[in-house]
């Protein structure tokens, strides 16, 4: 009897290794974490609200999604779709992959900005606070930012 449940054992516990996805997580497009396009928009939509009392990050995020060429700053892959939409929908597919060395330095730099940076104040206009189409300008925060993807 010991030995039919060990070999039920052994059995089991291979058959749950089996097929055990290996590799740099920090690559992998499927890891469960965000996709690097979100965690981009998050933090510079966060920037933009945190130094702007007029500013929603919310707002900024459903605009910036959608917004052409948005993606213009983030280097050649990222540049080659026209919306965040698009790049974060390639993203999930496998179809791009983001370094997350680099995310984390760009997004590092961004939060770093102060207020009243060129790249801060330029990126978002009170006397239009409902767009945010130049927020893509603080990207230009760290080289990091063109090297996502």
């Amino acid at each position: 009897m010991k030995k039919i449940f060990g070999l039920v054992f052994f059995i089991s516990f291979q058959v749950s290794c089996m097929g055990t996805n290996t590799g740099n997580p920090g690559l992998n497009p499927n890891s469960g974490q965000a996709p690097a396009t979100t965690t981009l928009m998050s933090t510079v939509c966060d920037r933009i609200a945190a130094c702007f009392g007029g500013a929603n990050s919310l707002t900024c995020i459903g605009q910036v999604t959608t917004v052409n060429s948005y993606t213009s700053t983030l280097g050649n892959v990222a540049s080659s779709y026209s919306t965040m939409s698009s790049l974060g929908a390639a993203e999930t597919n496998g179809i791009v992959v983001s370094n997350s060395t680099n995310l984390q330095a760009c997004k590092t730099a961004i939060q770093q900005l102060s207020c009243s940076d060129t790249l801060v104040t330029q990126s978002y206009s009170t006397s239009n606070p409902s767009s945010y189409a130049l927020t893509k300008l603080l990207f230009q925060a760290s080289t990091s930012c063109q090297q996502v993807y």
